[in-house]
């Protein structure tokens, strides 16, 4: 402080803390940047929403260093089961990395306390 005066000297401020903000946050702050990640919401939030991730999320989670976290808190689905024309039909869940081959379901608050 200066004079009395908040000093805002940020590089980039990102406005919305949910999962695109915190993993974009959190990259830049690695790579050095002075960020200010703003959420109007209270944290954790119990809003009704869960999250359905496939190999793409699970890379970027991998890569930020919360896939684990995140994998324990829900169990992993490695199959996909499909209703088609009154028949059921299960398939493997494919990825091109043996380790990511699974889908994750988590709930909104689970991931608010991994990613806070």
């Amino acid at each position: 402080m200066k004079d009395n005066k908040l000093e805002m000297d940020y590089d980039v401020i990102i406005v919305g803390a949910r999962i695109a903000g915190s993993i974009l946050a959190t990259q830049l702050g690695r790579f050095g940047h002075r960020v200010l990640l703003l959420e109007k919401a209270d944290f954790p939030s119990n809003t009704l929403s869960t999250s359905f991730f496939r190999a793409p999320a699970l890379r970027v989670f991998e890569k930020v260093g919360i896939l684990d976290e995140v994998q324990s808190a829900a169990p992993p689905m490695r199959i996909m089961w499909n209703y088609i024309d009154g028949h059921v039909i299960s398939e493997p869940v494919e990825a091109a990395e043996e380790h990511l081959r699974f889908f994750l379901c988590e709930r909104r608050i689970t991931l608010d306390w991994i990613l806070y």
